[in-house]
């Protein structure tokens, strides 16, 4: 079979592309603002949640809730104050997301990165009800993310405990071997269209 001559420079860049749209996986924003109502179903965004509920934060003032919804009106928080995690069955990276202590001012949370069951990423940052703090985590190819939270003062709001509200939760999801594969593909019939060139 004979091939169009100019055929290796009309795949190079489609294969380029190929690869390229393979290799940047989209990074979607979790808002917590469209269809859901009480505990966050499994399945949110791609991932299996954990603990993790949603409050319209309008119903909790005054609060901490208030100050952290970035994107109105609602918010996820740890249910009871207690450990809550999200997980997945392919890898992610976990890029940033805004926390803010609900009923208490001084609220330390520790964040865990795991991957297939052993811990690969950790850190600890301090939250008021005030305001919302924007963590950037940037945690690359982790299949889970746990969160703790402990200590702080009261802050006086007519609630207690160590719950934190968290919004707007950007991750990006790692390519799906299927479009590796894909590309290995297209990369080996532009090497061998070009083996038959040169023959």
């Amino acid at each position: 079979m004979n091939l169009p001559k100019n055929a290796a420079k009309l795949l190079a860049p489609m294969v380029l592309a190929l690869a390229a749209a393979c290799g940047q996986a989209q990074a979607v924003t979790l808002d917590f603002d469209t269809g859901l109502s009480g505990t966050i179903y499994s399945n949110y965004g791609g991932l299996n949640w954990s603990n993790f509920d949603v409050l319209n934060s309008s119903f909790y003032q005054p609060s901490g809730y208030v100050a952290g919804t970035i994107s109105p009106s609602s918010v996820a928080f740890n249910a009871y104050g207690n450990a809550a995690s999200f997980n997945s069955g392919a890898q992610f990276t976990f890029n940033s997301a805004y926390f803010t202590a609900a009923w208490s001012n001084g609220l330390i949370v520790d964040v865990q990165g795991y991957l297939g069951g052993s811990l690969v990423k950790s850190t600890s940052f301090t939250l008021d009800t005030t305001a919302a703090s924007l963590i950037t985590f940037n945690w690359a190819n982790i299949d889970q993310v746990t969160f703790v939270s402990h200590g702080g003062v009261d802050a006086g709001l007519g609630g207690s405990g160590t719950h934190f509200a968290l919004d707007n939760v950007t991750l990006n999801a790692v390519p799906e071997p299927s479009s590796f594969a894909l590309v290995i593909a297209g990369l080996g019939i532009f090497g061998l269209m070009s083996k038959r060139r040169a023959a």
